[in-house]
């Protein structure tokens, strides 16, 4: 099944495969289209983020993300 373009050109980094695989396997279970498409959709959401540029980019775990305070210290 080919995805329509408003779709697949806002799935990036692997979203574009789960959505497909969550999509078809709801539809090899019996859901209709629409409910395979809200299928796909959650699934989506469950590893990805929309971005600011409305792509869906892999959501970082929270040991990829640097934190800094910004503010150093000293021992004195």
């Amino acid at each position: 099944m080919g995805l329509p373009a408003e779709v697949t050109d806002k799935l990036l980094d692997g979203s574009e495969q789960v959505f497909l695989a969550a999509f078809q396997n709801s539809q090899n279970d019996g859901l209709s289209k629409d409910a395979a498409m809200s299928v796909a959709w959650n699934s989506v959401k469950q590893g990805f983020e929309r971005g600011q540029d409305g792509s869906w980019h892999r959501k970082q775990k929270p040991d990829d993300k640097t934190i800094s305070s910004g503010v150093e210290s000293s021992a004195n």
